[in-house]
């Protein structure tokens, strides 16, 4: 959402008062649909929903340690950390310096003069939530916590608890309820607990 028109940013913040959850990426908002510039800075048109602000960032593209313009060691020490959590995930291209306005802290940074600081938040805006990242990274589970922040404002709740990487989704007509869980890893997961007396549509039998 780094390039948006003001009838779709109003959109958006009607989504989030009435109850929607919005994750929002480094410098969303900032550039009019066009591609022009607004003036204004990270996240832009959804500063006020998102409760923060940014008043500087690192372009870890161009401070590098293959630059020249940053020491390698202190570039291995940059890391993302979720709270409640111990995996560290490497940042990817940016890091934003946030200033919270209201916002609350979801994951913080790691190294550097960015030690401490925000990484990702979360703010109440009406019914809803918005979620800010002032980062980005090139590791699945990265994107993966955000997800599970995002369903847990959002009060989802898995359809089936699974193990990592077993998906599940639904399709139903007017009478029936048909669940699909699907293996995408290469090990065996035979021991998945069902919420229900289900029927295997495959196998014709009744788990």
């Amino acid at each position: 959402l780094r390039l948006i028109d003001d009838a779709t940013a109003a959109k958006l913040q009607r989504y989030v008062g009435n109850g929607g959850v919005l994750v929002l990426s480094p410098r969303s908002g900032t550039q009019n649909a066009d591609c022009s510039m607004r003036r204004v800075v990270s996240p832009g048109v959804f500063a006020a929903m998102a409760g923060v602000s940014v008043d500087s960032k690192i372009d870890l593209f161009e401070y590098s340690a293959a630059r020249g313009r940053m020491d390698s060691t202190h570039e291995a020490e940059l890391e993302i950390v979720f709270a409640g959590s111990d995996v560290a995930f490497r940042p990817r291209a940016i890091m934003e310096s946030i200033v919270l306005h209201g916002a609350e802290i979801v994951a913080r940074f790691r190294g550097g003069r960015m030690e401490g600081r925000a990484a990702v938040v979360s703010n109440r805006y009406k019914q809803g939530w918005v979620i800010y990242a002032g980062t980005d990274s090139n590791d699945p589970g990265f994107h993966e916590e955000i997800a599970r922040a995002a369903a847990n404002l959002a009060e989802l709740r898995p359809l089936i608890d699974v193990p990592h990487g077993v998906a599940v989704t639904t399709r139903e007509d007017d009478q029936h309820v048909y669940y699909f869980v699907v293996n995408l890893t290469e090990d065996s997961h035979a021991n998945i607990k069902l919420p229900l007396v289900m029927r295997d549509c495959l196998q014709s039998e009744v788990e």
